[in-house]
């Protein structure tokens, strides 16, 4: 199909379209052999976003969406490619924003959270749970691996292999 690209901006990593968006083949232009063309659609399934499961990141301190349930269905897609795929771990992405949360996010082995650039992205936990917790996955749902008499509410967490924050902030804002 002709599509008319009148004042269409280029980039350094071109995408060509095909007949339809699961045909589209993109292939990185760095200018040095041997770059692979693939589809759009393989490209795209490196990143899960929490935007792909319906987060907003509008959080602005006293109003806007509650994106923990999304968050949490994003960190059970990680997990699941994690297993499909036999990787280490799965990256989980923040686009920018700021994220309410009303209770706390499960670390689980293999599953990093990521955003783009320090301060680019926060999570603001409102409820009385720790921001973040250590926990296993198993039969659906997350179970806190520490011990139940840890009161701290700002840090409830633990070592967890081959999982991480990289760049994304933490707040917690509630009682």
């Amino acid at each position: 199909r002709d599509r008319d690209v009148t004042g269409v901006q280029t980039c350094a990593l071109p995408i060509y379209w095909l007949n339809d968006v699961d045909e589209a083949v993109y292939q990185a232009n760095s200018g040095i052999t041997g770059s692979t063309a693939r589809t759009l659609v393989d490209k795209l399934s490196e990143v899960i976003s929490v935007k792909d499961f319906g987060a907003v990141g509008d959080w602005n301190g006293s109003t806007g969406t509650d994106d923990y349930a999304a968050i949490i269905l994003a960190i059970k897609a990680a997990i699941a490619r994690k297993v499909a795929s036999g990787a280490s771990a799965v990256e989980v992405f923040f686009p920018d924003g700021r994220y309410k949360i009303t209770q706390g996010l499960p670390m689980v082995s293999g599953i990093v959270f990521t955003c783009r650039a320090r301060w680019s992205a926060l999570i603001s936990c409102t409820g009385s749970t720790a921001a973040l917790y250590s926990a296993i996955y198993a039969g659906g749902v997350f179970t806190d691996t520490l011990d139940a008499t840890v009161t701290d509410v700002q840090n409830k967490t633990k070592y967890v292999s081959n999982s991480g924050i990289v760049n994304l902030s933490f707040e917690h804002v509630g009682t």
